[in-house]
């Protein structure tokens, strides 16, 4: 079966070979005095992210690429429908988010920048939509586009060099550079902040200072819904909170086809940490600056029943209507 012209089964190597030609442009033009130029780079930007995440998902299976309320894109992409070749335009694919959504659903250790990617893409839609572009934003979104292909390259084991090509890896190892330069600058200015609100909150409060502190360990994380320990905050060193996605690594069916239960192998992957002290908040890729704060968290194996086990299932894959709304 074809769509567009291409076999499904070949979509991967397709989708990998547009999104290096778009991230080619866009680090090539992104900073250009014609304006037009800015323009088309805003538009590849988005692009060459949106349809990379598509072949790292597409790679699994091309299938999961499908939009999840179109039954007729699922079906052909799932190799079940019969036909006419479908056209490129008739496809219904995930939108970038829920893309990326699938991608970590597959590589538990991709740690999405979210802000960032949620930046870059109101960059992409201002200049799909309105033809419009901001430099500072355009700049800040080539820097994101950078970084998040280089983590999605490095899922599917594609060389840094030979996607860009010699004339762009240069720079693009700078931007990198730059980018982990600013990540670390950033997470140091969080720290001083939350040093010095938790030495004025120890100088105005001596006296009942004990216990405060213990008033605010005591406190839940900010951002309910998500699993969470306890770590100790890195700027007040005070008992804080490392929330993390809990995802199956892999499961096995106890005695047979007949047991009726699941043995579920589960680890945790870090999100965000929030200390409740002195309000220290970091998120993504800020807690690599941090040691052991983006290490896989081990969990418990869990024993369930089939029923359990479908439902949970269901209810955490990307698309669910669990994930749309948490």
């Amino acid at each position: 079966m074809h769509i567009g012209g291409r076999p499904i089964a070949e979509l991967h190597d397709y989708f990998e070979m547009t999104a290096q030609t778009a991230a080619r442009y866009a680090i090539s033009n992104y900073s250009s005095d014609v304006y037009a130029d800015r323009v088309t780079s805003a538009i590849r930007i988005g692009m060459a992210v949106e349809v990379l995440a598509l072949a790292v998902i597409a790679k699994s299976s091309p299938v999961l690429i499908a939009d999840p309320t179109d039954i007729p894109s699922q079906m052909l992409l799932a190799g079940v429908l019969k036909g006419p070749a479908l056209q490129a335009g008739k496809l219904r694919t995930v939108n970038a988010m829920a893309a990326m959504d699938r991608v970590r659903f597959l590589h538990p250790t991709f740690a999405l920048p979210r802000d960032a990617f949620r930046a870059m893409l109101e960059v992409r839609n201002a200049a799909v939509h309105t033809g419009l572009v901001d430099r500072p934003a355009l700049q800040s979104a080539a820097f994101t586009m950078v970084n998040v292909i280089e983590m999605l390259l490095t899922l599917i084991d594609r060389p840094t060099r030979r996607f860009w090509g010699h004339n762009q890896v240069g720079l693009v190892d700078v931007m990198l550079d730059m980018r982990r330069d600013e990540v670390s600058k950033r997470v140091a200015s969080k720290l001083v902040k939350a040093r010095q609100d938790f030495s004025l909150l120890k100088l105005h409060f001596a006296s009942s200072f004990s216990a405060i502190l213990l008033e605010r360990e005591g406190r839940s994380p900010k951002f309910r819904g998500q699993a969470a320990e306890r770590r100790p905050c890195p700027a007040c060193k005070m008992s804080g909170w490392l929330l993390y996605t809990e995802l199956e690594l892999y499961a096995e069916q106890l005695g047979g086809d007949d047991s009726g239960e699941v043995l579920q192998y589960r680890a945790g992957y870090p999100d965000m940490f929030d200390c409740p002290v002195c309000d220290l908040l970091l998120r993504d890729d800020e807690l690599e600056a941090v040691e052991g704060f983006s290490d896989q968290i081990s969990l418990p194996e869990r024993i369930l029943t089939l029923d359990q086990y479908s439902s949970e299932f269901a209810k955490n894959a990307p698309g669910s209507d669990a994930e749309a709304t948490a």
